[in-house]
């Protein structure tokens, strides 16, 4: 049984922290907890110091490993010197890294010296459950196995919160393509050119009237570094959308296609056609009917436009606002 524990995070990520702390309390009523994010260092104080001083009396230090962990000073000189106690003080504190999405668990702990220790995955209930184990203290597990329900309750929060603040365009690729013949003389980017207004605001211009002849297709591709589950908010509610907005401020447009890939060939998956009105269009796309094998592995979006819905051969479109927007309604039913 642990009887201190030194909890480090970055201040980024507090809002993990009280159904968590109370998990811990529920598994183990003795337990001591010291936050650094809560540590109050009296004017004048050392802040080194009083960590030092805290790390020396804590049994187990729980490092709440983020994106935003690693780019927190402070928080990266607690986990290196709970490490330097770990390595010299006979091994006396336990290191327990636990995981927030939608850091990468292959990746969380890479390029230092804890890459082989077991993480805690804070939206995988077995994984929770362990820790709190181990909290609880040998003969205690019967306790912990009382909470699994509100474990369970904990972790799916978690992933709905983590999933609401994921953006669906930050640090994507993105281009512009239509079918281009192999010895075009005229360089792509005279005939379509797109860029990044804003993140998340994507400006795409197309001058087909510079062509010879006309292309099937023009489109605005959306490319994700890894594949994008869209399931996981249908976990949480059955009427997810894709949701969009295309600004079309001349009108040109009459239709635009949203095709969903997948697959190293970046094979279309589904392709949905929306009617288009000048100025701007708010348009969603309900995801459960797509709900198949493919929809965990969208690797890209494109929009699409077809010279047959263009009102003449010159324009351009402005595509922004894209996220899926779901509610939390049933947190449990469908969620593992």
């Amino acid at each position: 049984m642990y009887n201190k524990i030194f909890i480090s995070h970055s201040t980024k990520n507090a809002w993990i922290l009280d159904g968590f702390l109370e998990l811990i309390r529920d598994a183990n009523a003795a337990v001591s907890i010291f936050c650094s994010s809560e540590a109050v260092i009296p004017p004048g104080g050392n802040y080194k110091e009083e960590i030092y001083s805290k790390l020396a009396d804590a049994d187990m230090f729980i490092a709440v490993v983020s994106d935003e962990y690693w780019k927190s000073r402070y928080s990266i000189f607690e986990l290196g010197a709970a490490y330097q106690r770990y390595c010299f003080d006979h091994k006396t504190v336990s290191i327990q890294p636990v995981l927030v999405p939608p850091l990468d668990k292959g990746m969380a702990l890479a390029n230092t010296p804890l890459v082989e220790v077991q993480l805690t995955d804070l939206v995988d209930p077995k994984s929770v459950a362990l820790l709190l184990k181990q909290i609880a203290g040998p003969g205690n597990e019967s306790l912990v196995d009382s909470l699994n329900i509100k474990i369970a309750e904990y972790c799916a929060d978690i992933r709905s919160s983590v999933l609401k603040m994921t953006s669906l365009t930050k640090d994507v690729s993105f281009g512009v393509y239509y079918d281009e013949p192999a010895n075009n003389p005229i360089p792509k980017e005279r005939i379509i050119r797109c860029q990044q207004i804003e993140e998340g605001r994507f400006l795409a211009e197309f001058f087909l009237s510079r062509l010879e002849y006309t292309p099937s297709f023009a489109s605005l591709a959306i490319e994700y570094w890894d594949e994008v589950d869209f399931t996981e908010y249908l976990k949480f509610d059955k009427d997810a959308a894709f949701c969009f907005a295309v600004d079309n401020p001349d009108g040109v447009l009459s239709y635009i296609n949203v095709e969903f890939k997948f697959g190293e060939s970046h094979k279309v998956y589904q392709c949905i056609r929306k009617e288009l009105k000048p100025g701007v269009n708010e348009l969603s796309i309900p995801l459960e009917p797509m709900n198949h094998k493919p929809l965990k592995e969208i690797n890209q979006v494109c929009f699409v436009i077809i010279p047959d819905d263009l009102a003449q051969k010159d324009g351009e479109f402005i595509v922004d606002n894209i996220e899926v927007k779901f509610e939390a309604k049933n947190i449990l039913e469908n969620y593992e």
